[in-house]
């Protein structure tokens, strides 16, 4: 498994890269962003979060 090299992971990217289904990939956002309090009006889509948070949240 290769580290996306794109700044903001959407729900897409996520589906795809762990393989799981829309849902899930959005309750990852909500977990991610509530875990590291990422501000909403910040990101440049409500449905992203930041790799860098993404990846040290699963520990990648």
């Amino acid at each position: 498994m290769n580290k996306p090299d794109k700044p903001f992971m959407r729900a897409k990217d996520i589906q795809e890269y762990f393989g799981v289904s829309r849902n899930q990939s959005y309750a990852i956002i909500r977990k991610v962003k509530e875990q590291y309090k990422i501000d909403e009006n910040r990101l440049p889509v409500r449905a992203c979060v930041p790799t860098k948070e993404l990846l040290k949240f699963y520990q990648i």
